[in-house]
């Protein structure tokens, strides 16, 4: 996964200016739309990246921390959040012996090795009123088909269209919400959206990008939303046994 995001990646998609702008505008929106469900108190944001997310949180009031496998964003996040900001994966043991009030996932649980493991964890630390934030995109199976019939004619339209290979797993709003349940949480809501971005695809795919923006133009005017955001709670501070398929 660290092949994936290195220096040049967060400095294209989240440290040039016009990107920052939008990505603190967007978490500021969202930070709105939690507060109905928590009040500020003890936040860790799962890929937290440059730590644009803990900005806007620190900024209303949370009590921030991070943790991402970036060594690159982590030590960017680290000038401003110090030894609040850690380098490695999510388990257990991160952070150990504090609960949050708010655990997040901004487009990264997709990217993980074990998503069922990692939300356990995230249950398991989050305070008894605590809410978990998940953001994911809106995979169709359609796009899967697309991608086989660009192939065949030559045009490898994997990552411009469903990320691969660094989205590891892909989540539909009924895959998701059952993956939820399974791991100890309830959705007490879902929302779906259109993000508005700058995306680093046209520095290194610029033919592919305007393929993609046409394409999901195309979807839009089939009212498709590109990414689904849950608000999730502890289900009886349960997790379920076996394996979820």
């Amino acid at each position: 996964l660290q092949s994936f995001y290195t220096d040049v990646y967060f400095t294209v998609s989240y440290l040039a200016e016009r990107r920052k702008k939008i990505k603190k505008e967007f978490y500021t929106r969202q930070l709105i739309k939690i507060q109905r469900h928590v009040r500020a108190g003890s936040l860790l944001d799962v890929g937290c990246g440059v730590g644009l997310f803990m900005e806007a949180a620190a900024y209303n009031g949370w009590d921030v921390r991070g943790i991402d496998v970036a060594e690159f964003a982590v030590q960017t996040a680290q000038k401003s959040f110090g030894d609040r900001v850690r380098i490695g994966g999510f388990s257990s043991s991160t952070f150990e012996g504090i609960y949050f009030d708010l655990i997040t996932f901004w487009d990264s649980l997709e990217h993980l090795p074990d998503p069922v493991s990692t939300l356990k964890s995230a249950c398991s630390r989050l305070k008894e009123n605590g809410l978990l934030v998940v953001k994911v995109p809106n995979t169709v199976k359609s796009f899967f088909l697309l991608t086989k019939i660009l192939k065949s004619f030559g045009i490898n339209a994997e990552k411009p269209i469903v990320h691969l290979p660094s989205h590891l797993y892909h989540f539909q709003p009924r895959t998701i919400r059952r993956l939820l349940e399974f791991c100890g949480f309830q959705a007490v809501e879902m929302n779906f959206l259109n993000e508005k971005r700058v995306s680093e695809s046209e520095h290194y795919f610029p033919v592919l990008n305007l393929f993609k923006r046409l394409f999901f133009a195309s979807l839009k005017l089939l009212n498709y939303k590109e990414s689904i955001v849950v608000y999730a709670r502890r289900l009886n501070n349960q997790t379920a046994a076996g394996n979820f398929e």
